[in-house]
C-alpha cells in the first residue's frame, strides 16, 4: 500500500525546516535540511489535497530523506 501525504503535511514540513518562498508567484522554496541547502518545487492548492505517490517521493528525496517512509516517520515524530 502506498504511503500518502497531503499538501498540508508538506507545507508544515517546509515551515518546520524554515524554507522560504523564492518569489511571490513562485512555487519554489529554498532552505536547509540536515545541514544541506536545498530547493523544493511545491505547488500548494490546499491543505487537504492529497499528493500523488510519485510527487511525494520526489519531495522526500529533494528534502534529503531516504524515502517516503522516512519522511512520514519524521513528520509523525516532530510535527
Amino acid at each position: 500500500m502506498p504511503i500518502r501525504f497531503d499538501h498540508g503535511d508538506v507545507r508544515r514540513l517546509l515551515k518546520h525546516f524554515g524554507f522560504q518562498r523564492m518569489g511571490k508567484e513562485s512555487f519554489s522554496y529554498i532552505g536547509q535540511t540536515f545541514g544541506v541547502n536545498r530547493t523544493v518545487k511545491f505547488d500548494y492548492p490546499s491543505d487537504r489535497t492529497q499528493l500523488k505517490v510519485g510527487t511525494a517521493g520526489a519531495i522526500a528525496k529533494s528534502l534529503g530523506f531516504k524515502d517516503q517512509q522516512e519522511m512520514k516517520d519524521y513528520i509523525h515524530k516532530n510535527l
